[in-house]
């Protein structure tokens, strides 16, 4: 869908917290940015990639672009804490850390991905569109979700592209949701 509105100027994602809007061709080109540089730094198929960026457009474009790439997004909430976000992260052993300065000094500071090459989230977005490694299939991995902890631990949730495909499709069909609708996503499954 995003594909199809590559040249669409309308407002696509308004961030109502820093009053940042982006139109469907500006969000597609930072997702195809995000996708091509990482494609350029080695990302291959399945490999996981923590998601340190705060809640924002760079995250929407960062996700998008890291699943277009066909990496694997790690997702862990802050309400973990350091040490159950660090815990998350060290455990999928990503080879890449996506995230503004602070949360990357953290995650090299406290050894969370000690071997990850750290990306400043707002470069990748700004980077030039270059050329992209063939979309992944819906059986393929898309993301590592982490659950709240509220009962032991947070554990990883592994979802695929076909799963979160049927997410979407579902959210849509419940509250028949068309491509002219226009929605506030305040919990993350409505972000996609």
């Amino acid at each position: 869908a995003l594909d199809e509105r590559g040249h669409d100027g309308t407002e696509a994602f308004v961030d109502l917290a820093t009053d940042d809007a982006v139109s469907f061709a500006e969000l597609a080109r930072r997702i195809d940015a995000v996708a091509s540089e990482l494609h350029r730094r080695g990302l291959e198929p399945g490999d996981h990639v923590a998601m340190l960026t705060p809640p924002g457009v760079d995250l929407v474009a960062a996700v998008y672009g890291v699943w277009r790439a066909g990496g694997v997004t790690v997702i862990a909430d802050r309400g973990l804490g350091l040490g159950g976000l660090g815990r998350a992260v060290r455990s999928t052993r990503p080879k890449f850390v996506i995230g503004p300065r602070q949360a990357r000094l953290a995650s090299a500071t406290l050894r969370w991905a000690p071997r990850a090459t750290r990306l400043d989230v707002a470069e990748l977005v700004a980077s030039p569109v270059g050329p992209l490694a063939a979309p992944p299939s819906a059986g393929d991995q898309a993301a590592v979700l982490f659950t709240s902890g509220a009962t032991g631990p947070a554990k990883g949730v592994r979802y695929t592209h076909g799963q979160l495909a049927a997410q979407r499709d579902a959210l849509a069909a419940t509250y028949e949701i068309t491509s002219d609708d226009r929605l506030v996503a305040a919990f993350a499954p409505f972000a996609l």
